[in-house]
């Protein structure tokens, strides 16, 4: 008798997408390692219940409202045919019976972490069966579901299934979010990653149907926490290297976001096992000023930390700075008045004002070439020698009482900042911050809070009143120029649409009384 002993060489592992979640990428290599020993009836069997292409799901809206489930239905299809915009499709089929099911209920029976809030879903994936648990209401229970919540449930717990792991980047459908007001889409990246994995899914069925014996394999990432830009001047930008390593025996597959747009990178690269990529990057410092801290986000096929924040600091000295000397709040008298704001330059001088507007205010500006000294309080600077332009900004007694925001609108001549705002306060007599107490809807007792002020002009108050019984007041001094108000509500106020007042007399013969309206909803 002849026996024959066949041998398989052993091949390599197929290589994980970036974006895999920990939690598939683990199952993974375990049914890797299951075909490196041999059992191959055994990885056949688990590879039975991963996911394929062609996916069924159920969908139970039974506790939805009638007058909802069509609207809920659409979002649903429109969820999945979003999975199929950017390459090969994935065939979806809704049935009684399904691999991911999905069902609602009053709330989705999970809370976050600290037990505050309700998640809108909730999602199981135990395997073969998976399901998901839709809240009809979210967060403090009185957010209602809208359609594009079910939008965005649908389309994460796809991709949940699929083994695509939490998004960095907010607004987007894998970005763990439960409460986003908004309908939130894909990213190439996501949409990527599921059909990666479902390739890898297939290549370890074909290795088990042939008793291929494989060789699992996994990338590692190694790379610093952040980078420190030092000390730069607004406008500059610097380029600096991060060394990506990849300490792993598998290849390191990889794609990098930017927290913002003032950093850019290479967006996708691999890595070999045992190799260093040194990776450009390059930051514009035009929209900073003071201590920056910006992030870019590494996505990988790690199986243990998939998800790296690289950090970005820096200290930016500002271009240019405005000040103002007679406080951040310009106090008019009853005929108006003017003031003067300085834009400043420390050391260089970065630009020239070519026009200046002022919107929001009635008035008129003016500027002239200045330079003197003067103390940068917000930075924290004492007084420097400075030079730019001083701003006269009038304003005419048309103004009415109360604190009145306005703009201040400078074109320059430089290429970097063509463009610069200011945002200027007016203020006419003593104001209430803010203007009237808004209590939104009220239902039982509650505390409210607001100031009486005028800066640098002192007053007295001598009393304060409430139109209504349901309202009592307490003030304090806080400085010679503001007040705290202490407003207590009894919880006894007629229901309905409400409005009252709080009366403020004060010592000022040329404004008595200051009147705050007090309006909101009573249940």
């Amino acid at each position: 008798m002849i026996s024959a002993l066949i041998v398989f060489a052993q091949v390599a592992a197929p290589v994980m997408p970036a974006g895999a979640s920990i939690e598939f990428h683990a199952q993974v290599l375990a049914i890797e390692q299951m075909l490196a020993a041999g059992e191959f009836a055994k990885a056949s069997e688990r590879l039975n219940d991963m996911p394929t292409a062609a996916l069924s799901i159920a969908w139970d809206d039974a506790a939805v409202p009638q007058d909802q489930r069509a609207g809920f239905a659409q979002a649903r299809d429109t969820a999945l045919a979003s999975w199929n915009l950017f390459g090969p499709s994935i065939a979806f089929t809704v049935q009684p019976t399904g691999s991911l099911g999905f069902k609602f209920a009053p709330t989705s029976g999970k809370k976050s972490h600290d037990g505050s809030t309700h998640l809108g879903m909730w999602l199981n994936l135990n395997r073969p069966r998976a399901e998901a648990v839709i809240g009809l209401s979210r967060g403090d229970k009185s957010t209602v579901t809208s359609i594009n919540g079910v939008h965005n449930d649908v389309a994460r717990a796809i991709g949940s299934y699929f083994g695509v792991g939490d998004s960095p980047v907010s607004s987007t459908a894998m970005y763990p979010s439960h409460f986003a007001a908004g309908r939130s889409m894909l990213m190439r990246q996501d949409v990527d990653a599921a059909i990666g994995n479902l390739r890898v899914l297939d290549a370890l069925r074909a290795a088990a149907a042939q008793r291929q014996k494989v060789t699992p394999a996994k990338s590692k990432l190694v790379v610093g926490e952040g980078f420190k830009l030092g000390k730069m001047l607004q406008g500059e930008k610097k380029q600096f290297t991060i060394d990506l390593k990849n300490e792993g025996d598998a290849p390191l597959q990889m794609w990098l976001k930017p927290e913002c747009g003032c950093t850019t990178v290479q967006g996708a690269l691999t890595v070999a096992p045992g190799a260093t990529w040194p990776l450009t990057v390059a930051f514009d410092s035009k929209e900073f000023d003071g201590d920056v801290t910006k992030g870019i986000a590494i996505v990988t096929n790690d199986p243990v930390q998939p998800v790296r924040h690289f950090k970005i600091e820096g200290n930016i000295r500002p271009m240019y700075r405005f000040l103002t000397p007679a406080g951040p709040v310009a106090i008019l008298d009853e005929q108006g008045g003017s003031f003067d704001v300085y834009l400043t330059f420390k050391d260089v001088e970065p630009f020239n004002i070519k026009r200046l507007d002022l919107n929001g205010l009635p008035g008129e500006v003016d500027y002239v070439a200045w330079q003197g000294e003067l103390p940068d309080p917000q930075r924290g600077e004492p007084s420097a020698v400075r030079k730019g332009y001083k701003i006269t900004v009038t304003i005419p007694d048309r103004i009415p009482p109360g604190r009145s925001p306005g703009t201040l609108i400078l074109s320059t001549d430089s290429p970097i900042v063509p463009r610069v705002q200011f945002t200027v306060q007016a203020q006419k007599g003593i104001v209430a911050l803010p203007d009237e107490l808004y209590l939104g809807v009220a239902s039982e007792p509650k505390a409210y809070k607001l100031l009486v002020s005028r800066p640098g002009r002192p007053f007295r108050i001598m009393g304060v009143t409430s139109q209504s019984p349901a309202f009592k007041v307490d003030y304090k001094q806080v400085t010679t120029d503001e007040y705290a108000l202490e407003i207590a509500y009894d919880g006894k106020a007629p229901k309905g649409e409400f409005s009252t007042s709080l009366r403020v007399t004060t010592d000022d013969p040329k404004q008595p009384v200051v009147t705050i309206p007090v309006i909101g909803t009573i249940r």
